[in-house]
């Protein structure tokens, strides 16, 4: 769990998260933001996910999303990722297509080659 003054100066309400300026610079990047617990996340980017992916617990305060979180977002089995360290396993998770997505289009493809 984490805070920031500089969250709190900074930070914007959307429909689905947070999003603030840790740089100070006036911009505010993809990796400055905070996703509701009951709202949804866009995607589970690959790229430097530790810092991607906090969870807004409210009263100031912040977490990040544990992996078996993100495998549960991606409909892969808790712990499918066991044996690499979190931030690695953050990583190898994001960017994927769920199978759910996967079937459904392949679902398609079949209706239209008959």
């Amino acid at each position: 769990m984490f805070s920031d003054e500089r969250i709190e100066k900074t930070k914007r309400k959307t429909k689905n998260y947070l999003q603030w300026d840790l740089s100070g610079k006036g911009y505010k990047s993809q990796q400055d933001r905070g996703f509701f617990k009951d709202g949804k996340i866009c995607t589970l980017p690959r790229a430097n996910p530790t810092n991607k992916l906090n969870i807004v617990l409210g009263d100031k305060k912040y977490r990040r999303m544990h992996p078996i979180e993100a495998e549960r977002c991606q409909n892969l089995p808790d712990n499918y990722t066991k044996g690499l360290p979190d931030s690695k396993r953050l990583s190898v998770i994001g960017d994927g297509w769920t199978v759910d997505v996967i079937c459904f289009i392949l679902q398609g493809l079949k209706e239209v080659n008959r």
